[in-house]
């Protein structure tokens, strides 16, 4: 596969960036620019018509330039053409030539873009970027459709407009998320300072629980109680040691334990890494694909 500068080529062919795509209108019809998670690079089209792929006419073409079909708004109604070509140069001619191509065959069979709002239905002339393929509608109307889709996910968890219940259950949950260590301890005698690691999950959780937005005050409450369980944790461990080893002063056992308070907060550091990298994968996931329309 050819390592193409897709900038270069978008240039090279007059395309204008909306996003992370590449747009351009030729003669009335709608063109997308796009790299796809693979690295390929492909041309697209989405028209106010359903291909047959049955259709012998239309086989025959699809075969020429390699067609994909997709659904966006109706089945069938997406072209993708894969770009093809040794270096920049000969990805730049296959694109205009497939351009040239696709508007030859969609005018000689009638085929046009929607002049239709792809949101409110009313004609427009204004054309907007949806993940990709460029298609005509109002920008006022995509924007709205982001907000009420947003409101109406928020709506759908029922968050509570008061964080205090959250607030309360993420300190709760931090300090349950010792109960591991604390067990293990107190019955071996041995303590494993990973399972410090634990808290920052609990105080998250627990926060959900409250049914709040899970915001950045999710994450500040995660960080902060957390950090209090794992310091709590380190003092009774320090008065247990003390109560089994009556000889040495506190500070002889802060001294001894130093290395244990390390590794307790390295594992706390991983807790929260890895919790952070959970929320932030999967709290608004829906919020964000809406924001990539």
């Amino acid at each position: 596969m050819a390592n193409f500068n897709f900038d270069i080529i978008a240039n090279n062919l007059m395309f204008d960036k909306d996003g992370e795509f590449y747009v351009k209108e030729v003669e009335d019809y709608l063109f997308s620019l796009i790299k796809t998670v693979d690295k390929q690079m492909v041309l697209v089209t989405l028209v106010n018509y359903s291909f047959d792929p049955k259709e012998e006419n239309f086989k025959e073409f699809q075969k020429n330039l390699s067609i994909k079909l997709s659904s966006t708004v109706n089945p069938n109604d997406t072209i993708i053409v894969k770009v093809t070509g040794k270096n920049d140069d000969e990805a730049t001619e296959s694109i205009a030539l497939n351009m040239k191509a696709l508007i030859e065959y969609l005018k000689d069979h009638n085929i046009n873009h929607s002049h239709s709002c792809w949101f409110c239905g009313e004609s427009s002339d204004e054309t907007v970027c949806i993940k990709g393929f460029n298609v005509y509608s109002h920008k006022s109307c995509k924007e709205n459709y982001k907000k009420d889709a947003i409101k109406e996910i928020d709506n759908d968890n029922n968050y509570n407009e008061n964080p205090t219940l959250s607030i309360i259950l993420s300190f709760l949950g931090a300090f349950i998320g010792l109960i591991p260590f604390v067990l293990i301890f107190l019955f071996s005698e041995y303590y494993y300072s990973i399972l410090l690691a634990i808290p920052p999950f609990c105080s998250y959780f627990g926060y959900k629980l409250g049914k709040a937005k899970p915001d950045k005050k999710a994450t500040v409450c995660s960080i902060v109680f957390s950090f209090i369980a794992v310091a709590t944790a380190y003092l009774l461990l320090v008065v247990l040691l003390k109560e089994l080893n009556g000889e040495f002063s506190y500070m002889e056992i802060v001294e001894a334990t130093i290395r244990d308070l390390i590794f307790m907060l390295v594992s706390y550091g991983l807790g929260i890494m890895i919790s952070y990298r959970y929320i932030s994968k999967n709290t608004d996931k829906i919020k964000k694909e809406i924001d990539k329309l």
